[in-house]
C-alpha cells in the first residue's frame, strides 16, 4: 500500500508544505494547522466508516497490528511524519487521529529575530552559553514552539562537536555532520532509559534529549552531572512549573533519593533555564533566560534575559 493511499481524502492537505499538523476527532470535525492558524475541513469524509477505514490502512502502513486491550498507537510513518491514534473505548466518539508534520526546513536565529521571537541581546547570549559548553533546559506549555526552539538551539553547537540525541520520536533537525540519532525502537516510554544509557558510552561533545519522558529522567540527570553538556526539552506553564515537572519525573525513576536531593542533582547538571510561549497575539517568544542555582533547599534562580 502507498502513503497516499493510506490517507485517502488527507491527502492533499498531508501534501501541502504548510501544513503541521491534521488533527480529526471525528469523522465530521477535522481541521488543521498551517502557518500557526486552524482551518476546518469538515466534509472530507463522507461516513465514520470510511474514517475508520483510512485509520484501519495507516496502522497497516505503519507496520502496526492491533492488540487486544491496546486503544493508543503512537508511530512514525517516516522521518518527519508522527501518527497518534486513540481507539474506543478510550476514545468515545470513535477514533481520533493526530498526523503531525516535522518540517523539512528548521529555522535559524535569523528567523527568530525577525519573527520577534528574540531580540538580539537573547541570542548574543545563548551563543555564548552554547560555546562555553553549558547545559540547558528548554521549556514551556504544550504547543509554545520548544521543539523548534531546542532545533535551533542545537544547530548553534559548535559543528567540530560530536551531538548524540535521545528521541522517543524523531522530531529535531539537523543541519550539521558528527551527529548521532538514538531513537527508541517501538517508540515506547519504557525504552527510554535504555538511550540514555546508550548515550553514555557515545563519548558525546552535547547530548541533546527530545523530551524528558519519565522512566529515564534521574538517570539521565545523573549523566549530566558526570561532565556531559546536554539539552533538554520539557513542559511547564512557567520557569518554577517546568523545573517542578522535571522534579515529579525524577522522583516518579528514582525513589530512594529525597526532594532536596533531587532539587540539589536538576540545579548541578543543568546550568540554565530558556523558557518559550505563545502569546495571545499567537507570536511565540523566548521570554526568559535563567540561571539555575540551589539554596536552603530550593531552586534559586537568576533571571538573565526577559523579552
Amino acid at each position: 500500500m502507498k502513503l497516499k493511499n493510506a490517507l485517502g481524502p488527507l491527502k492533499d492537505i498531508y501534501k501541502n508544505k504548510d501544513v503541521s499538523e491534521i488533527i480529526i476527532d471525528s469523522f465530521d470535525d477535522v481541521y488543521y494547522e498551517a502557518k500557526g492558524k486552524a482551518f476546518d475541513e469538515d466534509k472530507l469524509f463522507k461516513s465514520k466508516e470510511e474514517f475508520e477505514k483510512m485509520v484501519d490502512d495507516l496502522l497497516e502502513f505503519g507496520g502496526i497490528k492491533k492488540e487486544k486491550g491496546v486503544y493508543q498507537y503512537d508511530f512514525t510513518l517516516d522521518e518527519r511524519t508522527r501518527i497518534n491514534i486513540v481507539l474506543p473505548p478510550m476514545s468515545m466518539k470513535g477514533p481520533t487521529l493526530n498526523i503531525i508534520k516535522i518540517p523539512m526546513q528548521s529555522l535559524g536565529w535569523d528567523d527568530y529575530i525577525k519573527f520577534g521571537a528574540i531580540r538580539e541581546e537573547g541570542k548574543s547570549l545563548l551563543e555564548k552559553l552554547i560555546k562555553d559548553d553549558k547545559s540547558f533546559l528548554v521549556a514551556g506549555p504544550a504547543g509554545s514552539g520548544k521543539t523548534t526552539l531546542l532545533n535551533v538551539l542545537t544547530n548553534t553547537i559548535n559543528k567540530e562537536y560530536r551531538v548524540v540525541t535521545i528521541e522517543r520520536t524523531p522530531s529535531l533537525i539537523f543541519e550539521r555532520k558528527r551527529s548521532a540519532k538514538l531513537i527508541a525502537p517501538n517508540n515506547k516510554i519504557e525504552q527510554m532509559p535504555l538511550l540514555v544509557q546508550a548515550a553514555s558510552k557515545m563519548r558525546a561533545d552535547y547530548i541533546v534529549h527530545s523530551y524528558v519522558e519519565g522512566p529515564e529522567a534521574m538517570d539521565f540527570v545523573e549523566l549530566i552531572r558526570e561532565g556531559h553538556s546536554a539539552m533538554a526539552l520539557l513542559n511547564g506553564e512557567n520557569i518554577f512549573d517546568a523545573l517542578k515537572n522535571l522534579e515529579l519525573k525524577c522522583q516518579s525513576s528514582n525513589f530512594g533519593r529525597s526532594l532536596e536531593d533531587i532539587r540539589y542533582a536538576i540545579a548541578h547538571a543543568f546550568d540554565y533555564i530558556v523558557f518559550q510561549e505563545k502569546l495571545e497575539s499567537g507570536n511565540r517568544e523566548v521570554t526568559r533566560v535563567a540561571s539555575i542555582g540551589f539554596e536552603d533547599g530550593a531552586f534559586k534562580l537568576d533571571v538573565l534575559y526577559t523579552n
